[in-house]
């Protein structure tokens, strides 16, 4: 145990930690928290879209084009805000340069075969095109502008002229970077870039939606949690972009009236795994508020509305659960375990697929209902929080017999 802890203090939460607090890191994750209402609004239209009304019915195709807007444009309201944080963070002119992304990532969208901007390869879901794309913006801008260029025009011109004509060459780079190499892209592949990217970056996206990326990510989140730092906020630099992608792409393709093609989304870890909190720890926390031992009591009070909604800092901080080493096993391996068991209850179709962005404080039972439309995924969080509670009794009745010979 004592290598264990070595290793996770001295190896893993210090290289977690260095790549959260990177500056792109740290400006794809703001970017994120930046289109959130986007997100919202979008997701609310497409449940009002399937909703069984009539006159809902009768304006579906003034939903679907609310829809495209919204989420289906979310690659263009992610590149501005992705460029105009890492613009912040480097203390940059964050407007202008937010305006270039935007510039850019409408390049890499182009068909130049055809000659004209087409909508096929804009409303689908290119969230990593978009991060590429600001992050490359703001790098070229930032390097060109260590150059310093100097203008030298005759005296008579004033000196704002030569200003404006500098602080155009760094975006102009940029511009002219992207549309040199979309133009050589597409002239050898065929296709616009941003499908190209999607397209290399499927493999990775198929790992991370699996069986293994569920127990992985799972698991890493709370091993984090057990030392002390913030899981899923460090765990999600990585994850995050990739479940947004895979929600995204399943409200697409919903739709469009296809067949859904992801189970690991942002909703299936938010109401699936998280279910009262990192840890699964709901049920835990109504154990404690029966308990023998009055500390176990106190935290079970103030944890258990909070966990409702998905919070449970007081009962890993208070109980304590981080570093305790009773309720290591079940606090690592509950949260990816249970987590697994709904991922193949999604393949085998038992419970459908996710294909609705909600809030993550909402109650777990209710989130994964409006994320699915599937009354069956309401069923399917209740199994799994009485199966965590039922994992958790154990080293919890364990725990408590501890503090009990303690408190004689």
């Amino acid at each position: 145990m004592k290598k264990f802890n070595n290793f996770l203090d001295n190896k893993l939460i210090p290289f977690m930690t260095k790549i959260s607090n990177q500056v792109h890191a740290k400006a794809i994750r703001k970017g994120f928290i930046a289109v959130l209402p986007v997100t919202f609004i979008g997701s609310l239209i497409i449940l009002l879209h399937r909703l069984p009304l009539s006159i809902i019915e009768k304006n579906q195709k003034l939903l679907f084009e609310l829809y495209e807007i919204t989420l289906g444009l979310i690659g263009i309201f992610l590149v501005i805000a992705v460029s105009y944080n890492l613009a912040k963070e480097y203390e940059m002119e964050r407007l202008s340069i937010a305006q270039m992304s935007l510039v850019n990532y409408l390049l890499v969208s182009i068909s130049f075969t055809e000659q004209k901007i087409t909508l096929d390869y804009l409303i689908t879901p290119n969230l990593f095109t978009a991060i590429i794309v600001a992050v490359l913006t703001v790098e070229i801008i930032r390097i060109t502008d260590q150059f310093n260029f100097e203008c030298q025009l005759p005296e008579q011109i004033p000196t704002a002229v030569c200003e404006t004509f500098t602080s155009l060459i760094p975006g102009f780079e940029s511009v002219l970077f992207f549309t040199l190499f979309s133009y050589i892209f597409q002239s050898v592949w065929g296709t616009p870039l941003s499908g190209f990217i999607n397209y290399i970056l499927s493999p990775v996206v198929n790992i991370v939606d699996s069986a293994f990326g569920v127990f992985f990510f799972g698991v890493l989140s709370q091993l984090l949690w057990f030392a002390g730092t913030h899981g899923v906020a460090t765990v999600g630099v990585i994850l995050r972009p990739f479940l947004e992608q895979n929600w995204l792409v399943n409200a697409h393709l919903q739709m469009s009236g296809q067949e859904m093609e992801h189970i690991f989304t942002m909703p299936f870890w938010n109401f699936y795994m998280l279910i009262g909190g990192s840890g699964a720890t709901l049920v835990l926390s109504l154990l404690c508020r029966k308990s023998k031992v009055e500390q176990l009591r106190e935290t079970g009070k103030v944890s258990l509305l909070s966990s409702l909604f998905n919070i449970d800092e007081p009962i890993l901080f208070a109980s304590p659960l981080v570093a305790n080493k009773i309720m290591f096993i079940p606090f690592i391996f509950i949260q990816p375990t249970i987590g697994v068991i709904a991922y193949f209850a999604i393949k085998y179709g038992l419970v459908s697929k996710s294909f609705i962005r909600v809030p993550w404080v909402t109650p777990a039972p209710i989130g994964a209902f409006i994320s699915t439309l599937d009354w069956r995924s309401l069923v399917l969080v209740i199994v799994l929080a009485l199966l965590s509670g039922l994992l958790y009794y154990p080293f919890f009745k364990r725990y408590e017999q501890k503090l009990l010979q303690e408190n004689e």
